[in-house]
């Protein structure tokens, strides 16, 4: 009870190495953006939308929930505390209670842990405001401007970043994550002053 149950995909009555699939891609199905410039008398707002669709990646974070082998370590709290005992059998997490039993017999990388890394993401947003001079002598023009990139993101991805990829070493085809840091969300005021 509480342990995960493994599909007997080749139909031979036992869980072995021949039951094993592939269970995602590395590389998105669609990569897509949306970039946009609205003006409205001296405002204009430009946006940036990025997203890519169907890419997997092999977050080990989860693994480390579910399966704890070391308690000293960050433990996402969803997969830790929802997870299956005796009082809460109507979860969809593993017990992580024979976790030794689970590394050994080679796995920890399954539909739990492989997970859909789809997103969207406002990268980013302007907001500029061409300040009227008139009859002003010493400055021919002045831009006043706020902007964000990386505001908010809408993913199902457990982890801080669907984007960050642990293993992006330029040799590598695998798509993992592991406490990579996340793309930092940053607010800036800028002035283009002309004179």
């Amino acid at each position: 009870a509480g342990e995960p149950i493994f599909l007997d995909y080749d139909k031979n009555g036992k869980i072995d190495a021949s039951d094993r699939i592939v269970l995602g891609n590395p590389f998105p199905d669609i990569s897509y953006s949306f970039n946009n410039s609205f003006s409205y008398k001296n405002f204009n707002l430009e946006i940036y939308f990025l997203g890519v669709q169907g890419i997997k990646t092999f977050n080990a974070n989860v693994l480390e929930s579910m399966f704890p082998i070391n308690f000293d370590r960050n433990i996402m709290a969803e997969h830790y505390v929802n997870r299956w005992t005796p009082e809460n059998p109507n979860t969809g997490y593993p017990s992580g209670v024979n976790s030794a039993v689970y590394f050994a017999s080679g796995k920890m990388i399954n539909s739990f842990t492989v997970q859909d890394a789809s997103f969207v993401r406002l990268k980013n947003i302007t907001l500029s405001y061409n300040v009227p001079l008139n009859n002003f002598k010493l400055i021919k023009s002045l831009l006043l401007s706020v902007s964000g990139e990386n505001l908010f993101t809408i993913t199902k991805f457990d982890g801080f970043d669907p984007e960050a990829n642990q293993t992006d070493d330029g040799t590598s085809v695998a798509k993992s994550s592991y406490n990579n840091y996340p793309m930092a969300k940053v607010l800036r005021i800028g002035a283009s002053i002309n004179f």
